[in-house]
């Protein structure tokens, strides 16, 4: 039973395969079917991406916002020196022009 299904792929096949090769028609119909079917399987797929879409989004807020929320003490500092540079840079900035 086996050999009989093997024997007739081996024959089947390599004929499809030169009737695909050799009529246009045929391969489009093919493609047409398969254009068809992504089409399908995307538009069912569309509400499923937009859900993923919008859960990576909430993901990305929130991750922000509990990094902003634990590191807030650091930040403010940072921001604070940063200011203070910027003043120090200021003053030595009005020196200079004040002894040209």
């Amino acid at each position: 039973m086996n050999d009989t299904i093997f024997t007739i792929m081996f024959m089947v096949v390599p004929i499809l395969v030169f009737i695909l090769i050799l009529s246009l028609k045929l391969r489009g119909k093919f493609r047409s079917r398969h254009l068809k079917a992504t089409k399908y399987i995307m538009d069912e797929l569309k509400d499923d991406l937009i859900d993923i879409g919008t859960t990576m989004g909430d993901i990305a807020v929130k991750t922000k916002k509990n990094m902003l929320d634990q590191h807030e003490d650091d930040l403010k500092n940072m921001a604070n020196k940063q200011a203070n540079i910027v003043k120090v840079l200021s003053k030595l900035q009005q020196r200079q022009s004040k002894m040209d």
